[in-house]
């Protein structure tokens, strides 16, 4: 440890304690860092008038763990600029492609050497040294034992089944006496419905309490126990809030909602007052929290996110009005925020990694959640005293979260089933097989080659294949993150958007197979999504949020100008032959078509909200697909006709956007392994005291 002391701006920098000093308005202002925060900073300090690189941050700090790496850089740098911030003042400039400076003036002391005595200390003193030394080592471990002092990071041992049925069982949530859990379990070829285990009889039957044909999910108990809110959702993806009190079973509407599938989108605060949900924002299509009060029957916004972004997977805390959620920029980014009714908004993480569901521990001192902020799947959990982040456990697939009566004790879903792509020729089909996840295929206009996302090589990147899988290749390589690929009507170029892990922009890059060149199309402070090419090869469809709400725009590829498409919401837009123009909108069913001037008009009422992206133009019509009540039907459309070509097993086909088509009618399909999904829970395998 470096035993210099350091004065960077107002701070006094002491290494061998991580901590800084500073005196502020006659006060001794004391602030102490994680150690890897505080190394970041040395190494800023160390290098006075000069950038340090990323790369040599990630080998010296985070022994060249690259991805870790990275992320705990922009954690690093975001709490440093907060905490050395002198008004307006740059104090740590990012030098773009190569890392970052300290613009603060840096000053170097050595500590003042204690006094020393030549002649050898006498016997008293030695025994009151020791006495010291004994006295410090109980001061030590009382502060260690002491209330608020840091709890040692728990180990976890195997999970046990909780629930394991035939199908999915998700949304788990305790009720406040910590004797039932609630959850959907949506059963082969049939629709999600909620049940209620009895924690204390394992071996009791579990009672059914929802018997509607919809999709019912996302059961939130009253603080009584008395009442459960829910979300159901029809085939078509309309999202509305119910109750229904439990001796009775009798229920009734509370309001609207959305929901992407699986993600906790409702939520009854522990006061019993306010129902918070996820829901659109009115003429501005993206997401966000609202609160419902159940005493005035009032309803109103409660977060405002910006542009590009959408709030979804929403919990409360167990013992205040306080509330946790995930604020999503593009199809993977993520931080987490917390929430009271007063207003305060505060951001926990700072790093854009993926995170799923979450849930407050038993005692609201930390949030855990799911994120694959290290590569892979794990529950982790940030501290909120500190905004330390810890791994808690590490499983396949873990999705929501919900935190048991006992301190520390989880119960979380844990998904079996893995997404593969399949080629479909009539009645031919043929499976590509490959050790990683395959998802959202294209294939060429040709239907020799395909497109994908996979993280075959540890991350998504885009990869390139032929029609059979053979000869698969990354196309992309640690860019940023990646979104779905779009061809060139002569199958030579791709487009995808891809979000900067640097800057958060989108850069819509095409890259050109024949050359093997890479251009930057555009990138600007908005964001881009799904391209598709006009048939001409010099224009593109895409989704933007620059006029300050998702629609369809044009981009002319020569000159670079961009014309605005739609007015009502656009977030996945095709071209027919004719130039009307067929999209969908965001969280909203249905498919529209726009010809010339005219208004948009509905024309597909029964496209589920989550399938923005499932259907093609042909030349015989629309090919859709749609979430009948026993199957997955891929149904061909006309202005004179709706005719089923294909069933599938029922959710068997991935949602967004996994359906593509080529000139001769050969399909290929994101599918899912039969899917399974079972509730476990987890226990530390010691106390923390213990």
């Amino acid at each position: 440890m470096d035993t210099r002391e350091y004065q960077v701006g107002e701070w006094r920098i002491v290494p061998n304690e991580l901590r800084l000093i500073r005196e502020r308005d006659g006060e001794v202002q004391e602030q102490t860092l994680p150690k890897k925060v505080f190394d970041v900073l040395l190494q800023l300090i160390q290098a006075p008038g000069h950038s340090v690189s990323r790369d040599s941050l990630v080998a010296e700090i985070w022994q060249g763990n690259v991805a870790v790496g990275n992320r705990g850089i922009t954690n690093a740098i975001y709490q440093l600029r907060k905490l050395l911030a002198e008004g307006d003042q740059e104090v740590i400039r990012t030098i773009a492609k190569t890392g970052y400076q300290l613009l603060l003036p840096v000053q170097t002391f050595e500590p003042e050497a204690p006094a020393s005595t030549a002649s050898t200390p006498s016997t008293p003193h030695r025994y009151w040294g020791l006495a010291a030394a004994v006295l410090m080592a109980l001061l030590a471990g009382l502060v260690w034992s002491w209330p608020g002092a840091p709890k040692p990071l728990l180990s976890y041992g195997k999970p046990t089944p909780l629930t394991y049925l035939e199908g999915v069982e998700e949304t788990p949530a305790l009720s406040p006496d910590g004797r039932y859990l609630a959850f959907m379990w949506e059963r082969y070829n049939e629709p999600g419905r909620i049940f209620i285990q009895d924690l204390s009889q394992p071996d009791a039957s579990l009672r059914q309490i929802s018997f509607s044909n919809d999709n019912e999910s996302n059961p939130s108990w009253s603080p009584d126990g008395r009442q459960l809110a829910f979300l159901r959702v029809d085939d078509a993806g309309r999202c509305d809030v119910w109750i229904k009190a439990l001796d009775t079973l009798e229920e009734h509407r509370i309001t609207s909602c959305v929901q992407e599938r699986f993600h906790r989108a409702l939520d009854w605060s522990p006061s019993g007052r306010y129902l918070a949900v996820i829901d659109k924002v009115p003429q501005q299509e993206h997401s966000a929290v609202f609160l419902y009060d159940l005493t005035t029957h009032e309803r109103r916004q409660l977060t405002q996110p910006q542009q590009g972004q959408r709030d979804n997977q929403l919990a409360w805390a167990h013992n205040s009005d306080t509330l946790a959620f995930i604020r999503y920029q593009g199809a993977y980014w993520a931080e987490l925020y917390t929430l009271d009714l007063a207003g305060k908004l505060a951001q926990r993480t700072h790093d854009r990694a993926s995170i799923h569901g979450l849930s407050w521990s038993r005692d609201d001192g930390a949030l855990v959640f799911n994120s694959m902020r290290d590569g892979g799947h794990s529950l982790w959990q940030i501290r909120l005293d500190t905004d330390e982040i810890e791994p808690l456990h590490r499983d396949l697939t873990p999705f929501n979260i919900e935190a048991l009566a006992e301190p520390d004790h989880y119960a979380y879903v844990r998904h079996a089933s893995l997404e593969y792509l399949q080629v479909w020729r009539g009645e031919d089909q043929h499976r590509i097989e490959s050790a990683g996840r395959d998802l959202y295929g294209s294939l060429s206009p040709d239907g020799e080659r395909m497109a994908f996302l996979s993280n075959r090589s540890g991350r998504f990147e885009i990869w390139l294949a032929q029609r059979d899988g053979r000869s698969a290749r990354a196309l992309s390589q640690n860019e940023g993150a990646m979104e779905l690929p779009a061809w060139s009507p002569d199958g030579h170029q791709l487009v995808a958007p891809v979000i900067s892990s640097e800057e958060g922009e989108t850069r819509l890059v095409l890259y050109d197979l024949r050359n093997s060149q890479r251009k930057v199309l555009l990138q600007d402070s908005h964001q881009y999504r799904n391209p598709q090419w006009l048939a001409d090869g010099n224009s593109l469809l895409v989704a933007s949020n620059r006029s300050g709400s998702w629609q369809i725009w044009q981009l002319e590829l020569a000159s670079g100008q961009l014309t605005q498409r739609t007015e009502n919401g656009g977030i996945f837009a095709r071209e027919d032959g004719e130039g009307a123009l067929y999209f969908t909108r965001p969280n909203v069913p249905g498919l529209w078509r726009k010809a010339g001037e005219s208004d948009s008009e509905t024309v597909i009422e029964e496209l589920s909200t989550d399938d923005w992206g499932n259907w093609a133009l042909t030349g015989d019509g629309v090919l859709y697909l749609h979430r009948a009540v026993d199957a997955d039907e891929l149904v061909l459309w006309t202005p004179q006709q709706r005719s089923v070509q294909q069933e599938f097993e029922r959710g068997s086909i991935k949602i967004h956007r996994s359906l593509s088509v080529d000139a001769k009618g050969q399909l290929l399909l994101t599918r899912l392994g039969r899917r399974e999904a079972n509730i476990v829970t987890i226990a530390p395998r010691t106390q923390p005291n213990g």
